[in-house]
């Protein structure tokens, strides 16, 4: 049972008024939430409301915020972006109770260092370290966190001396687990002497024990094709007293495939296979093996080998089934290949093997690359006859499609059907695809209302046609209906679920506003792209709510890549205008504009200064510049009252874009608005790049 230790006074105080009340039920239901685990979400919206009051976070008991950090690392697990953002929930929750609690243990040393090493925060972790030796002496897991955050650091010969020293002073030697991670970051940083050294130094003192620590060691020979050292380190186990497991066996398998060099090679590996599955036990040599050895041949790029693969599975009674096709029809999807992957489509669905959802991906995937829309089209269409229910995945392979072909009518069809089907929704990738839409629009138009074809049109393709719609031969009705792979579809929720888009033709400022309402963080691609689209659009106000709102609402840093649009586009602004007045940028404006760039308060006064009309150049016509710039969209004064109106327009209406979000919180944010670094010189190299582009843009606005 989990106490919260309120004080008799404490308690009276929050059961008054209405404002008590809400905060006595955030403790009951913060109760409810710890009691259920599979709902770390609710917990986390209580625990969102609870620290609204920081008193309150003083209530909570040693257990509640230990309960707390354990449902959070299990939710964690998961991987992915999904599992660093419970990990930042951790943090937080271990930085709420250094602020209000004394006894920070060793366990919340051990589950802070972890979580920032699983998000790249090493420097932080090592901090944290030498917080906890003032009170502790280090174990092993700290030893091996410290091992983690040094190797994330790539100050490997570091973590050794740390090794060594925590081993004389305390007397505590590093697990297997800290030396097996030591000996593949040494592997990956190419120096193999110090791997094997280290691992012969296991071996010796007889830490080594479990085939996991082995197999990551295999994994990363497999990785660098380290075939020698993974042939002496898997000779060796019998000699340690370890049992190789079925992993073990597969990676090896993966480098016999990998050093593989001509047909006659591939040949006699094939042959060794066939005698081992015909007179080993099933239970080592069976079709899982095959079908290891079959992916193996697809990665490699190898169709050929796959396929005879597939006759052996065949041969020896394994049925492949449609995951084997799938690597198959992979392979000839990654080397483009696309006739041979439909014609490999087309015999599954003789052989009676239905196509399933990531039979469809991987092809559209690869027409996509191919910047073949048609062709991705047919098959998003023939998907839907087989009965698949189109997901996130499938639609933004199409809406890439037609994003990359042009055809932006069809694109804004698609993405406000996806928009209104919440079982679809959208995605990072989704609104890249329209950002980037409004940035080529230009060209677009230039290019037709469909934009450029690919390679032939596959709606007047009779062949291809035929191929994709070839009847699925029609075998016993319980493998049809476990072929099918049918996938319940979930409701996406909002983060404003009952507003509308208001999104009606490639407008930068609506799609944001649709973004704000789909609660779709940005990344850095996504903000570059945001960054281009309105600035194509010579939209200054509206770049100038959207950087602000990037930097304050979704707490995010430019790179100097966008660093360098930003600049790029003010620079070819400001020139405009000087040569309309037949002046040229004055070395005083530009040096305002570089010192500008330094700060991310900088750029986005510099775009304000651009709508204000204040970072002009100096011109004896004033009143034709006026002129021109209300021509351009701007009121006369220039004032502020176009930036808030933008804002409103853009998503002001359902949020404070200018203030913290609750939602904020990525790994490069900044509490304060600081000055950061510019690497120059990769500024300079991307401000090349959009040089470049502008002035082809208005090269072509200028001679349609």
């Amino acid at each position: 049972m989990v106490s919260y230790h309120i004080h008799p006074g404490d308690y009276n105080r929050l059961i008054k008024g209405t404002v008590g009340e809400r905060r006595l039920n955030n403790f009951t239901r913060l109760h409810d939430a710890l009691q259920d685990t599979n709902n770390p979400d609710a917990l986390w919206e209580v625990v969102q409301e609870i620290r609204k009051i920081p008193r309150d976070l003083e209530l909570l008991s040693e257990e509640a915020f230990r309960l707390l950090v354990i449902h959070f690392k299990e939710a964690a697990k998961d991987g992915g972006t999904q599992g660093d953002m419970w990990c930042a929930r951790i943090i937080t929750v271990l930085d709420d109770k250094r602020s209000v609690k004394d006894d920070f243990t060793r366990w919340d040393y051990s589950d802070m260092m972890s979580a920032l090493n699983r998000l790249g925060r090493y420097e932080e972790s090592l901090q944290e370290l030498e917080r906890a030796v003032k009170s502790f002496d280090v174990d092993s897991i700290l030893l091996n966190h410290t091992v983690r955050a040094l190797g994330g650091l790539r100050r490997l010969d570091k973590a050794v001396e740390n090794i060594r020293d925590v081993e004389s002073r305390f007397g505590i030697k590093a697990s297997e687990y800290t030396l097996g991670y030591l000996i593949q970051q040494y592997l990956y940083a190419g120096e193999k002497a110090k791997a094997v050294e280290l691992w012969q130094e296991m071996i010796e003192n007889g830490s080594l024990g479990s085939i996991e620590v082995v197999n990551g060691i295999l994994r990363a020979c497999v990785k660098l094709q380290e075939s020698k050292l993974a042939q002496n380190i898997y000779d060796g186990l019998p000699g340690l007293r370890i049992e190789s497991n079925l992993e073990s066996l597969n990676l090896m398998l993966s480098l016999a495939v990998a050093d593989i060099q001509c047909s006659r090679e591939r040949s006699e590996f094939l042959q060794t296979i066939h005698d081992k599955v015909a007179t080993s036990d099933r239970q080592v040599f069976d079709r899982n093996v095959l079908s290891s050895i079959l992916a193996d041949f697809s990665k490699k790029g190898d169709p050929e080998g796959a396929i005879l693969v597939h006759e052996l599975m065949v041969r020896h009674g394994f049925q492949p089934d449609i995951g084997e096709h799938n690597d198959i029809l992979h392979c000839y999807a990654r080397l483009q290949q696309t006739d041979k992957a439909v014609e490999w489509l087309q015999l599954m669905r003789r052989l009676g093997i239905r196509p399933n959802r990531s039979t469809y991906v991987l092809l559209m995937h690869s027409f996509t690359r191919q910047r073949m829309p048609r062709e991705t089209e047919a098959l998003f269409r023939q998907l839907i006859v087989d009965g698949i229910e189109p997901d996130l995945a499938i639609c933004n392979h199409l809406l890439l499609a037609y994003e990359q072909a042009r055809m932006n009518r069809r694109c804004l069809l698609l993405y406000k059907s996806m928009f209104n089907e919440r079982s679809i929704g959208l995605d990072q990738l989704s609104f890249s695809c329209m950002f980037n839409a409004v940035f080529h629009s230009e060209k677009a138009h230039l290019e037709g209302g469909e934009g450029r074809h690919g390679n032939g049109s596959a709606m007047l393709d009779p062949a291809f046609q035929r191929r994709i719609r070839e009847p699925i031969r029609v075998l016993n009705e319980e493998r049809q209906t476990m072929s099918l792979n049918t996938q319940p579809q979930t409701q996406q929720q909002y983060l404003f679920e009952n507003v509308s888009s208001t999104t009606e033709f490639l407008n930068p400022r609506t799609i944001f506003r649709d973004m704000i309402i789909v609660g779709v963080r940005p990344s850095r691609s996504l903000y570059s792209n945001i960054l281009r689209a309105f600035l194509a659009q010579n939209d200054f106000a509206g770049a100038t709510v959207a950087l602000r709102a990037l930097a304050d609402y979704f707490v995010l840093r430019p790179t100097p890549k966008m660093k360098a649009i930003v600049v790029t586009w003010v620079y070819k602004e400001l020139e405009r205008r000087g040569i309309e007045n037949n002046n040229t940028l004055s070395k005083g404006e530009l040096s305002k504009v570089v010192s500008m760039m330094e700060r991310t308060r900088g750029l986005i006064e510099m775009l304000e200064k651009i709508v204000s009309g204040e970072l002009l150049v100096k011109s004896e016509d004033m009143a034709l510049t006026e002129s021109r710039s209300r021509m351009k969209g701007f009121p006369e004064d220039h004032g502020s009252d176009t930036i808030t109106q933008v804002k409103m327009e853009m998503g002001g209406d359902l949020v404070d874009l200018y203030s913290r979000s609750v939602f904020a919180g990525s790994s490069w944010s900044t509490v304060e608005d600081s000055p950061n670094l510019t690497d120059l010189k990769d500024f300079e190299r991307w401000y090349r790049a959009y040089s470049n582009r502008t002035t082809l843009a208005q090269a072509i606005k200028a001679n349609p």
